[in-house]
């Protein structure tokens, strides 16, 4: 379940306003603290200089969800998928140039309160124990907002290193701001348990699968 509620907190893409034939779902139980979601941001690269991100230990807290759903005629449906979150915990960046590990900078990161949305294409299974949801498009990665010390610290680690390679350390800075976080690949599946749902979020899952609604 972490791996989809991962790519749910994934960003600033427009959630369009339901219509008639929109199905809007709210999974109460994935409001709440999440710790250590499994995931490694995308490096950032400027000439020949590299920052690795990752976050050893981490919190989010998700204040609410929202899915919309909109059927395509052929058991599939085009979706938004969008929660608003934040969070904190540990930040850790590798400095590499050319190749070869340069520097390390640790810190507190803070991720600001913030609404994100992925949209794509999914499939709905009734599976024995729950639903099954089957990602067939879905984005290679979104963004999310973060703030933290470490920024200015490995710009001036750029501006040294960019004496000897030609280098961008503003927009290194900039980017810094916003990770990328990887998103699960089309095909992947991920089963909702039916201990997770109400009575009413059972319902409107069992409409998806059948194309009731």
């Amino acid at each position: 379940m972490r791996v989809f509620f991962l790519a749910v907190l994934v960003a600033a893409l427009f959630v369009p306003a339901a219509t008639a034939e929109t199905v809007v779902f709210e999974l109460s139980q994935m409001n709440g603290v999440w710790r250590d979601l499994a995931t490694t941001p995308q490096p950032f690269e400027t000439g020949g200089l590299t920052v690795a991100l990752r976050s050893p230990s981490h919190w989010l807290e998700v204040h609410d969800n929202r899915a919309l759903f909109v059927p395509n005629g052929d058991g599939t449906h085009r979706t938004t998928l969008s929660a608003t979150f934040e969070g904190g915990g540990d930040l850790i960046a590798d400095v590499y140039s050319q190749g070869q590990l340069a520097s390390s900078f640790d810190d507190r990161v803070v991720v600001p309160r913030q609404t994100v949305a992925v949209t794509g294409q999914v499939r709905w299974a009734r599976a024995e124990d729950g639903f099954v949801l089957i990602l067939l498009e879905l984005p290679a990665t979104t963004a999310i907002r973060i703030d933290s010390q470490l920024v200015a610290s490995i710009v001036d680690s750029c501006a040294a290193f960019s004496l000897f390679l030609a280098l961008d350390c503003d927009r290194l800075g900039q980017s810094l701001g916003r990770v990328d976080v990887d998103l699960p690949p089309a095909g992947s599946e991920f089963l909702i348990e039916d201990a997770w749902l109400t009575d009413h979020e059972r319902s409107v899952l069992m409409g998806l699968v059948s194309g009731s609604v």
